[in-house]
C-alpha cells in the first residue's frame, strides 16, 4: 500500500510541475523536493521494505526469541533510524512546499 501511494505522490508532483508555472527546474525548492521524493521512495523500496519483511518473518517464527537474534535486532534498529529519517525528510519537504525558499534559478539561454 505504501509503495503505490508513494508512486502516486511522485506522479502528482510531476503533473503539478508540468501543468503549472513552477516547472521542473525553474526553482531550487522544486528540484530539492523532486530529488528528495525520489530518494525517499528508492530508500523505502530497496531497504525499508525488505527490513520490515525480515523483522516480520523472524518475529513470526521465533516470537520472543527474536530478541536474541542479531539479524532481527539489526533490522529493527535500521527500521527505527531509517523510518525517522523518512519522517524528518517528509516534514522538511512539507515545510519547503509551504515556504518555497531559495527562489528562482537563473537560467540563461
Amino acid at each position: 500500500m505504501v509503495i503505490p501511494a508513494a508512486n502516486l505522490t511522485l506522479l502528482t508532483g510531476f503533473l503539478i510541475c508540468w501543468l503549472t508555472i513552477w516547472g521542473f527546474f525553474k526553482f531550487y525548492w522544486v528540484i530539492t523536493k523532486l530529488v528528495m521524493t525520489v530518494s525517499l521512495i528508492t530508500f523505502g523500496t530497496i531497504w525499508l521494505g525488505p527490513w520490515t519483511n525480515a523483522v516480520t518473518a523472524i518475529s513470526d517464527t521465533e516470537r520472543l526469541q527474536a530478541l536474541n537474534n542479531p539479524l532481527f535486532m539489526f533490522d529493527t534498529k535500521a527500521l527505527i533510524i531509517g523510518g525517522s529519517i523518512q519522517i524528518f525528510s517528509l516534514i522538511f519537504i512539507f515545510i519547503i512546499s509551504f515556504e518555497k525558499p531559495w527562489g528562482r534559478r537563473d537560467i540563461k539561454g
